[in-house]
C-alpha cells in the first residue's frame, strides 16, 4: 500500500475517509509560508537548515503531484536514485528526483549524468566527456525547487518548481562539463579529481512548472 510519508494522514484509508482533495489542502497549509519559515529559521545550524530544506522541498513536490490527481509517497533521502514514487488512477508510475537549492544554484554530480574518461596525471585526473550516461534512468522525472527569499523577516514568499527530463538534463549537465574542461585543458583547477558541477536557475527556466511531464512522460 502507497501510504503519504509527509503527515497528511495515516495512509489511503485516511484519504479516503476524508477525501484525497481535502486532506491534501490540509497538508499544504502546514507547509505554508509561515510554518516553512519556522524550520528553516536562522536558530537552526547551516546543516539542519539545508536538511529541513530538502524535506519541505519534497513533501512539497509530493502534496502538488497530489492535487494534480497522483498519490505520492516520499522516502525521505532514504533512496539513491529518487525520492517519490507517484501513482495516478489507471496506475501509472512516475519516479521523481527532488532538487531543492541550498545554495546559490542547484549542485549535482556530472559523473551520474556522463560518461567521462580520467586518465591519471601527477597530482590528480585529467578528465574527457565521452558522451552521457546510457546506463541512467530515462524515465526519471527531476524536480528542480527553489525557496525564493525576499529578506530575513519574511523569508519565504513564493516557491517555484523546475521539472524536466532526465535526458535533457544531461544534454544541459554535458554542455556545462565539457565547456568548463576545455576552458582548462581537461584539467579542473581546484580538485582535478572533483566532478562535481551546478545548475543556475537560467539554464532551466524554460522548464519553470513544467507539469505537463508528468502527464505525457512514458510510465513505467
Amino acid at each position: 500500500m502507497l501510504v503519504w510519508r509527509f503527515g497528511c494522514g495515516g495512509g489511503v484509508e485516511d484519504l479516503g475517509k476524508m477525501g484525497w482533495r481535502d486532506e491534501v489542502e490540509n497538508t499544504m497549509k502546514y507547509f505554508s509560508s509561515a510554518k516553512l519559515s519556522i524550520i528553516m529559521s536562522d536558530s537552526l545550524n547551516l546543516g539542519g537548515k539545508n536538511q529541513r530544506k530538502k524535506q519541505a522541498g519534497e513533501y512539497l513536490v509530493a502534496a502538488e503531484l497530489c492535487l494534480r490527481g497522483f498519490f505520492a509517497t516520499t522516502f525521505t533521502g532514504n533512496m539513491p536514485d529518487f525520492d517519490i514514487l507517484a501513482i495516478d488512477d489507471h496506475n501509472n508510475l512516475k519516479i521523481i528526483q527532488v532538487k531543492t537549492k541550498t545554495t546559490d544554484n542547484w549542485n549535482l554530480n556530472a559523473k551520474k549524468f556522463l560518461e567521462i574518461q580520467t586518465t591519471p596525471i601527477e597530482n590528480g585526473l585529467k578528465q574527457e566527456v565521452i558522451g552521457i550516461n546510457n546506463d541512467i534512468n530515462q524515465s526519471i522525472i527531476y524536480v528542480f525547487v527553489d525557496f525564493v527569499s525576499v529578506g530575513k523577516n519574511n523569508p519565504l514568499e513564493k516557491i517555484e518548481f523546475y521539472l524536466i527530463s532526465t535526458n535533457d538534463l544531461q544534454q544541459i549537465v554535458k554542455n556545462n562539463y565539457d565547456n568548463h574542461l576545455k576552458k582548462h585543458q581537461n584539467i579542473r583547477p581546484k580538485n582535478s579529481k572533483s566532478f562535481h558541477t551546478k545548475i543556475t536557475k537560467e539554464e532551466i527556466v524554460e522548464f519553470k512548472d513544467n507539469w505537463k511531464i508528468i502527464y505525457s512522460q512514458n510510465h513505467l
